[in-house]
């Protein structure tokens, strides 16, 4: 999938590395605070949102709280950025569908690569659901 739009969420420049060197053929936007994150999704949307959960003055829950909230009506894919080992605290926002993916810290290739190809395969599968619904209203 061309052209999938992202907006990378945390102050971590390995991350952000990471991500830009495995997903360069597709647009990527960073920002390093939630608060520049939440100022941006008041103007636009994005495929695919990669949250870090530690963000100073809002958090990465918060945050996805927020895009949900604004992007009701469009699909988007969250993937969440936590600490080793404490994804059992966030067991009621990944089943109300705040994010769909979890990528632990510290990232390796591997683990990132494998969720973003999850998250592809989520976002084909959205998109291709929108087109079967235009196209039988017509």
């Amino acid at each position: 999938m061309n052209n999938v739009t992202i907006l990378i969420v945390t102050r971590e420049k390995n991350i952000v590395n990471l991500i830009r060197n495995i997903c360069h053929n597709h647009n990527i936007t960073e920002v390093n605070s939630s608060i520049k994150a939440f100022e941006l999704i008041g103007k636009q949307s994005f495929d695919m949102y990669l949250i870090d959960y530690r963000l100073p003055v809002i958090s990465g829950i918060e945050l996805l709280e927020e895009i949900k909230e604004l992007q009701r009506d469009k699909d988007y894919t969250g993937v969440l950025a936590i600490t080793s080992g404490t994804s059992y605290i966030f067991k009621e926002e990944f089943k109300n569908g705040l994010f769909h993916f979890i990528l632990e810290k510290p990232v390796s290739t591997d683990s990132f690569k494998r969720v973003m190809r999850n998250a592809m395969i989520r976002l084909n599968t959205l998109k291709a659901t929108s087109l079967h619904e235009i196209s039988s209203c017509a």
